[in-house]
Parts: structure tokens; C-alpha cells; sequence
């Protein structure tokens, strides 16, 4: 019995050698799959900057939530996609009293965004650019005006496959954007960045 099971075991030892040596050997890449659609939740924190003509400068900011989408194709070890977001931010600011009291939101962000990426083991580092929309609501005690932003979007980040559909996030993402808000006709730069971590699920 046990000359039979060792004529086994260097059969089984033999033919896999003999399968290497004439190239029949097949090797499977461990690291994640990352072509296809994938769909995510994330959590952010947004900082707005706004600059305005007439001095009334602002920082609204606050945590907000959102979701993304997109769709990735690997080529080697690149990766490249396209990703749109949506989300329910309503970055906030109120100062001044009185006749100098101001009230600038910046609401809803959402962007539409080119990807290109470099994989490393189970993780992706990558950096993002596109497009993006907002609402910027301005308001003082006399007069408010409500415009929608949009403009230039860029960003770098890192995500890691926890396993064959899952994977986690963490992003810094600049939106610039150029508006003229009411009232007192001021010109208003704004400018916002946001730091965000997610999970998205990936069907493979």
C-alpha cells in the first residue's frame, strides 16, 4: 500500500513538471480584478473657500453624504475609467451681525470624473479630473440670490479590494468654480475641497 501511494504522489510530482516544462502551466494573477461597473456609498467632509469682490469672505463647510458610480478597465497594470457622483452636501456659513450679517451655502455637489490608476498588490492608487456642479445660496438681511456653480475637478486617492466584489476608498478631491452672486453684485470665487471615504461593491 504504501509502494502504491508513493508511485502516486510521484506520478501526480511528475506530471506537474512535465506540464511546467512544455508550458501548459497555468498561472493565475492573485491580485483583484478591477474591470467592470461598480456601484458606492461614501461619507465626506467638504471645506468651501469663497472670495468675494466686496470683502464679505466665507469658509462654509460641514460632513455630508453621497453615492457614486462608474466603470473600470484594467491594461496591465493601469487601470483607466469614468466615475460620476452625486451627493447631498450643504456646506454652511454665517457671519456678521446686523447690517453686515451673511449667509453663504454651497449645496448638492456633484461631479463627472476621468480616472487613470496604477495597481499595487490588492490596492489601486489613482487620480481623478473633470467636471463639476453645485449651488451656491448667498443671502444678507436686505437681499439673497441662489446660482449654480460648476467647473474643474481633480483628485488623487487609494482604494484596496477587501475581496472579489468589495472595496474601500479614501479621496482628497478639489472643485473650483467661478460665480457672481447677489447681492451687491460681488463677485464670488469659490473653491471647495473634500476628503471622503466609501465602499463600493463591484460586479464581476
Amino acid at each position: 500500500m504504501r509502494v502504491l501511494l508513493g508511485f502516486l504522489g510521484f506520478a501526480v510530482v511528475c506530471t506537474h513538471a512535465s506540464d511546467v516544462a512544455n508550458g501548459s502551466e497555468v498561472l493565475v494573477d492573485p491580485r483583484p480584478e478591477w474591470s467592470g461597473l461598480y456601484l458606492g456609498v461614501f461619507g465626506a467632509y467638504g471645506i468651501g473657500q469663497t472670495n468675494s469682490s466686496d470683502g464679505a469672505d466665507s469658509r462654509p463647510q460641514d460632513p455630508f453624504l453621497g453615492l457614486n458610480a462608474g466603470y473600470m478597465v484594467e491594461h496591465d497594470d493601469f487601470v483607466f475609467g469614468l466615475e460620476g457622483e452625486a451627493s447631498l452636501a450643504d456646506l454652511d456659513d454665517d457671519f456678521g451681525a446686523g447690517a453686515g450679517f451673511v449667509s453663504q451655502d454651497i449645496d448638492n455637489i456633484a461631479a463627472i470624473r476621468a480616472l487613470v490608476g496604477l495597481q499595487l498588490g490588492d490596492g489601486l492608487f489613482y487620480a481623478t479630473g473633470g467636471w463639476s456642479w453645485a449651488i451656491s445660496e448667498r443671502s444678507t438681511l436686505t437681499a439673497s440670490d441662489k446660482m449654480n456653480l460648476n467647473g474643474p475637478s481633480v483628485g488623487i486617492g487609494y482604494r484596496y479590494a477587501v475581496n472579489g466584489n468589495w472595496a474601500v476608498r479614501l479621496e482628497d478631491t478639489h472643485y473650483g468654480a467661478v460665480t457672481y452672486d447677489i447681492p451687491g453684485t460681488p463677485r464670488v470665487d469659490s473653491n471647495i475641497n473634500v476628503v471622503r471615504v466609501g465602499a463600493e461593491f463591484r460586479f464581476q
